[in-house]
């Protein structure tokens, strides 16, 4: 265990995020959504499968934010202000955040993190085009 290094949980699993946050303070505890990849979680479990019924839930039990497919934050753009209205952080993860024009676009909406496959080629991409160089 490194000490410097950040550490989050994340599940599909709204119940396991519950008890985590309920067992420990220390680590910031996330539920993954899979509204648009609903093959991921319980069918019968519309807190991991709904963005509505996420967020709600994520602020009731006191959870640091929501993990979203990329594809249901650039289609419904309002979940960051409803997730930030209600004191969560929005993350977003998916196949397309490794390309670098889906990131800017997130960037540009001020997505709170990225989860990417890629994240030296990324991070690269993020820090050229801040420094004003291109990077494809």
């Amino acid at each position: 265990f490194e000490k410097n290094r950040d550490v989050l949980f994340l599940s599909f699993d709204a119940d396991v995020c519950a008890l985590l946050k309920s067992i420990q303070d220390s680590f910031p505890v996330y539920l993954l959504n899979a509204a648009g990849r609903e093959s991921l979680a319980n069918p019968s479990d519309m807190r991991s499968r709904s963005a509505q019924h996420g967020t709600e839930f994520a602020s009731r039990v006191g959870l640091a934010g929501m993990v979203f497919l990329v594809d249901i934050v650039l289609e419904q753009p309002q979940l960051l202000a409803e997730c930030h209205q209600r004191g969560l952080s929005l993350f977003t993860y998916g196949t397309r955040n490794n390309e670098t024009k889906v990131i800017d676009i997130q960037i540009e909406l001020s997505i709170d993190g990225i989860i990417t496959d890629s994240p030296i080629y990324i991070a690269a991409h993020v820090l050229s085009a801040a420094s004003g160089q291109a990077h494809a």
